[in-house]
């Protein structure tokens, strides 16, 4: 086991392809004698523990397609998690952690049952400047760390005048963890953003196309007594950096009406890369999380480093419904799966998140349709943060909080609401949920 330490502004240059969001893994743990053919898929659960921390295992299994009763928080592996563990997977044999909480990452390598042994890990609170950044792999090599932290400006008198946000973002080498390109800017602010006295609270998301990264982002404002107020996004933004230098930022609007909110997603990946180098981006225009109200949710489309205006997918049009979504994964060849809660239902349980209703959609972004699809009622999905697509197929675990559920299957192909198979039963206690499938 290794601890990599932070080289201060070490700028390596780290490129690889974009990985599409979700990856099973091949078993390479001795401990196991299995195959290296042998397929793992890995189950991922947390427990909140209702003091601000959270408790995350992982299991590993052969097979979704059957099993029965399978409860990941109870005989699962533990794995490290303060506030919350922020995980990803993109080399067969390996699931990545972030310990939400210390920054602490970790590289695991993936067996069946409990099988997981810690590879290589990285303390980068110092690095990256906080005990709470986020983190995304942008390739099959490399991730993203980032944070943004501000600062209120006053005059000699002490009033206010505006507020200013600082990124800071740093490279991470998959294969070691070590830390290379860092990079700490002033987040530039619109014309939009400087009359109306916006600024931009968070950071996330990003995703690589050709020699730029693409960043979502979500933005308060401060009001006329200097008090801060969220939610008011008056149009939608994404920042853009070349890669990979992580060089000159830049902020992107799209011009179409109507379309209000955040881009930095929450724990689910907001932008996707499809075939041929567009970016397909889902906007945050909800009351969760993003504090939006009265807006429609819509996927937008960038190209060559801007937004092309010339597409736009309401969602809420397309499922008839009053939704609004934190998220969602791209099946390939223009089809998507989406994460998404019933707004009305917020709002009538004055935003209890164990009460909303979550729902999962089958979207088709060249043909603009939407397919609700028949998935138990009473998901909680915030949190969800990664699928497997393999085969036209997508994997993901869904099960009620204190109940149970299933693995399902979806069929790509299907344009059916009962467009999949019921695999593995599974179980969740108070406060428990699943975050994933590896």
């Amino acid at each position: 086991m290794k601890t990599k330490p932070f080289r201060t502004f070490a700028y390596a240059a780290l490129l690889g392809c974009l990985i599409l969001n979700s990856a099973c893994s091949d078993d390479e743990d001795a401990a196991d004698k299995e195959d290296d053919s042998t397929k793992i898929y890995t189950l991922a659960q947390e427990i909140n523990n209702g003091d601000n921390t959270a408790t995350a295992y992982l299991q590993g299994f052969t097979d979704l397609t059957t099993g029965t009763n399978i409860n990941v928080a109870s005989n699962g592996f533990e794995i490290q998690s303060t506030n919350a563990a922020r995980l990803f997977s993109v080399n067969d044999g390996f699931i990545y952690n972030m310990d939400y909480g210390s920054a602490d990452i970790s590289k695991l390598s993936v067996g069946t049952n409990t099988n997981f042994s810690i590879e290589d890990e990285a303390a980068a609170e110092y690095a990256i400047g906080t005990a709470f950044p986020r983190w995304k792999a942008v390739s099959s090599t490399t991730a993203l760390m980032h944070n943004v932290s501000t600062e209120t400006i006053t005059d000699q008198d002490g009033n206010y005048v505006e507020e200013v946000a600082t990124a800071r973002i740093m490279s991470v080498n998959l294969e070691d963890l070590s830390f290379g390109s860092i990079q700490e800017f002033t987040i530039p602010k619109s014309t939009t953003d400087t009359e109306n006295d916006f600024y931009t609270f968070r950071i996330d998301a990003p995703i690589v196309s050709g020699n730029k990264v693409y960043y979502g982002m979500q933005r308060y404002q401060y009001d006329a007594d200097g008090n801060r107020i969220g939610g008011n996004h008056l149009n939608i933004q994404t920042m853009v950096l070349d890669y990979p230098s992580l060089e000159n930022p830049v902020l992107i609007e799209s011009t179409i009406d109507g379309v209000v909110g955040a881009t930095n997603g929450y724990r689910t990946p907001t932008m996707h890369l499809s075939e041929n180098g567009d970016v397909y981006q889902l906007t945050g225009a909800g009351p969760l999380v993003h504090k939006v109200e009265g807006k429609d949710t819509h996927f937008l489309k960038l190209s060559n480093g801007d937004y092309d205006n010339s597409y736009s997918f309401n969602l809420n049009e397309a499922l008839s419904r009053n939704i609004a979504s934190t998220g969602w994964f791209y099946a390939g060849d223009g089809i998507g799966y989406v994460t998404y809660y019933d707004v009305d239902e917020y709002n009538s349980t004055s935003g209890d998140y164990e009460n909303i209703y979550w729902g999962v959609a089958r979207v088709d972004l060249i043909n603009k349709t939407a397919i609700e699809l028949n998935v138990p009622t009473g998901l909680y999905l915030l949190e969800y943060q990664n699928v497997v697509i393999e085969d036209g197929k997508v994997y993901m675990v869904l099960a009620p909080i204190g109940g149970s559920g299933n693995v399902y299957i979806f069929d790509t192909t299907s344009e059916s609401a009962d467009g999949f198979e019921i695999g593995a039963s599974v179980t969740t206690g108070a406060s428990s949920f699943y975050i994933g499938v590896y």
